[in-house]
């Protein structure tokens, strides 16, 4: 590692949507809607827990935080914001995510490679 390396504490998380490809084979205009309302979602509620999305991958979203609370905060406010999201939704095409948060050293290079 460089000594010109600035190194830092941040929460990684994942968030993808549950059941995506099976959906997508039942319904792919349906899907895709939902696939921006998700987007929506997860944006609005990143950005008000003070996170960013590093990349979008298909039905995922890469975010950092700056710190773990920033990050369950985020993902309970996604959560809470599904649940109403979904009240109105036929059963087959809910909305439901998986979330995953890590604790780790960066040092931002994925940052400048993979921001969209």
């Amino acid at each position: 590692m460089s000594s010109t390396d600035k190194r830092s504490l941040a929460a990684i998380m994942f968030i993808d949507i549950v059941g995506y490809s099976r959906m997508m084979a039942l319904n792919e205009e349906r899907t895709l809607e939902m696939l921006k309302d998700f987007e929506r979602i997860g944006s609005s509620n990143i950005k008000e827990n003070d996170g960013i999305i590093i990349k979008k991958i298909g039905d995922e979203l890469f975010c950092e935080f700056s710190s773990a609370k920033h990050a369950v905060d985020g993902a309970l406010a996604i959560q809470n914001t599904l649940q109403s999201y979904n009240d109105s939704r036929p059963k087959d095409f809910k909305l439901q995510v998986r979330i995953g948060i890590h604790i780790g050293d960066t040092n931002g290079r994925y940052r400048q490679k993979m921001k969209p």
